[in-house]
């Protein structure tokens, strides 16, 4: 059930993975102004569903009476898992109490508008998504390698500076595979990139993205001219071998061979 203008669902079940493990959350949302009858008892659903579903887990969001939007989100089980198998565990288990839940109020508010139209979603209905999203991911697959296309020789300098000066951010660590050498120094290569990016775009820093061979963050240092050295003594052999290929590459490039 999605609404105009939307691009999401109604109920979403969003997966993450990042440098602390994997997560997930459920989120539940539709517009304050439904423009039919339609959308109007996906409104209805929705509200009437918050209660139940904040009295058995709680919630981690809800959206202010005046939001444009309908938002609430459950608590989840964990903040982060080690394994896609145990956090699979804890969806299964949350999809268990929730999934009885939302059909039973679909009945309720088809009784209120018998044209309401809701039901779960078919195999026909979830190969047409999966193929649509397919296309937008081959369509728009270029877009993370735009990711710090902004970052400038000047933002990662500054970058360095506010590193010196307040150490690194909370949500990263010391970099354990490689290390970026700057003015003869060498600095964490994702902190700095992150810093990087906030003057150059605005985005918060946090560890948002990875770092290695043939990232965004990684592509963006090399159109900078930046070094980016290994740590061989903590790398996998295989890791060692890719950073020194990917460099000789470079080097014959600015530097053909005759």
């Amino acid at each position: 059930m999605g609404y105009p203008g939307s691009s999401s669902d109604c109920i979403d079940l969003f997966f993450k993975q990042t440098s602390n493990g994997y997560s997930y959350y459920l989120e539940f949302n539709q517009t304050n102004s439904p423009e039919n009858d339609q959308n109007l008892s996906v409104l209805e659903l929705l509200k009437s569903l918050k209660d139940p579903l904040v009295n058995k887990f709680g919630f981690s969001y809800e959206s202010k009476p005046d939001n444009k939007i309908f938002t609430f989100i459950p608590n989840r089980k964990k903040e982060n898992y080690e394994t896609i198998e145990e956090l699979l565990v804890d969806v299964e288990k949350d999809l268990t109490t929730i999934i009885p839940l939302v059909d039973k109020y679909i009945l309720k508010e088809q009784k209120r508008n018998p044209d309401f139209v809701a039901h779960r979603i078919t195999q026909k209905e979830f190969c047409a998504m999966k193929n649509k999203l397919e296309r937008r991911l081959k369509k728009y697959s270029n877009i993370k390698d735009m990711l710090f296309n902004k970052v400038t020789l000047e933002n990662v300098k500054t970058a360095v500076n506010d590193l010196k000066e307040k150490g690194i951010p909370d949500g990263f660590n010391s970099s354990k595979y490689y290390d970026v050498k700057i003015d003869g120094t060498l600095y964490p290569s994702k902190p700095i990139m992150a810093i990087a990016n906030y003057y150059a775009t605005g985005r918060k820093v946090e560890n948002y993205f990875s770092g290695g061979i043939n990232t965004p963050c990684f592509k963006a240092y090399e159109r900078l001219g930046i070094e980016i050295v290994t740590k061989s003594n903590n790398m996998d052999p295989s890791q060692t071998f890719l950073i020194v290929v990917s460099k000789e590459l470079k080097d014959d490039r600015l530097h053909p061979k005759v």
